[in-house]
């Protein structure tokens, strides 16, 4: 009985070890199609990434220095400028005029495009990275 039980844990124990990388065993990456949101290490289209604010907050190396287009309620508050899809936010630094020209939009669902930093946290570094040099904002 010892015997067989030492068996069986010897041969779990075996199926549970990982083989060491070598170029024999090393995983390929799975080929997978293409994304128009910048997914899959695809290329973006129209000159800028569409994505989630997740995808910005949870993947920040990804779009780092990329333009990028996101979707969700826009705010447009003294110390709260941002935009918030989820539990995810991204502060949206605007110029002055840009302050002015977009306070309108407060509360509204709609669109930001501009380049991601997802080194700099926005006010009191609230935020899930910041979106500079902001060229689109509105429904």
């Amino acid at each position: 009985m010892n015997k067989i039980l030492a068996t069986v844990i010897i041969l779990v124990l075996c199926s549970c070890a990982k083989l060491p990388l070598t170029k024999e065993n090393e995983s390929k990456e799975p080929t997978l199609k293409s994304s128009r949101d910048g997914r899959f290490g695809s290329r973006c289209s129209r000159g800028f990434c569409s994505v989630s604010v997740a995808q910005l907050v949870i993947t920040p190396e990804r779009y780092h220095g990329k333009l990028v287009q996101v979707k969700g309620v826009l705010s447009v508050q003294p110390e709260a400028v941002g935009v918030t899809a989820g539990e995810h936010s991204v502060w949206v630094n605007l110029t002055p005029e840009q302050y002015n020209e977009y306070r309108n939009f407060n509360g509204m669902y709609g669109y930001v495009q501009g380049t991601y930093d997802g080194t700099k946290f926005g006010h009191m570094g609230m935020w899930g990275g910041t979106l500079d040099s902001v060229t689109r904002f509105g429904e």
